[in-house]
């Protein structure tokens, strides 16, 4: 196997690692699974956090991405509010209308920041060591924003 996760689980055999991640996901639905990791009665003691470039465009509303979807099916929507990362709700892939801009990736990026600013601190309100990683051959470097 060479997912990421088994590659750690190789490296650090004396611990157990799950693979929690989805293919087409983004961070959006990251930070879900992530919450929902740490309201169980034993919260994992690490999480690692894999960004890919490809996380961008599915972390808003990018055309591109999204309408290669099936119409129907739905992701979650988050966006900045008054400052805030702010959970608008489930959204259609159809809803998806921004163009590839500067605007566009300019909004996916701040979201993305935030969305991995909150894992990073739902983690550290639970005690739990978040890690954040980078796979990518090419994509922005977030790591400054994040660990400000």
């Amino acid at each position: 196997d060479e997912t990421f996760a088994s590659l750690i689980a190789n490296a650090l055999p004396r611990y157990h690692v799950d693979n929690d991640g989805s293919s087409g996901w983004g961070t959006a639905q990251s930070l879900i699974m992530c919450q929902r990791e740490l309201s169980r009665e034993n919260p994992p003691a690490a999480m690692i956090y894999t960004f890919i470039s490809n996380h961008l465009g599915r972390n808003y509303l990018r055309k591109s991405w999204h309408g290669r979807m099936f119409p129907a099916a739905s992701f979650p929507l988050f966006d900045i509010v008054d400052g805030k990362l702010t959970y608008i709700g489930m959204k259609n892939h159809s809803e998806a209308l921004e163009p590839d801009n500067d605007a566009t990736m300019r909004k996916e990026y701040e979201i993305t920041c935030a969305l991995i600013q909150r894992m990073h601190d739902l983690c550290r309100e639970k005690n739990v060591r978040f890690a954040f990683t980078v796979v990518s051959e090419i994509g922005p470097d977030l790591s400054g924003p994040i660990l400000e």
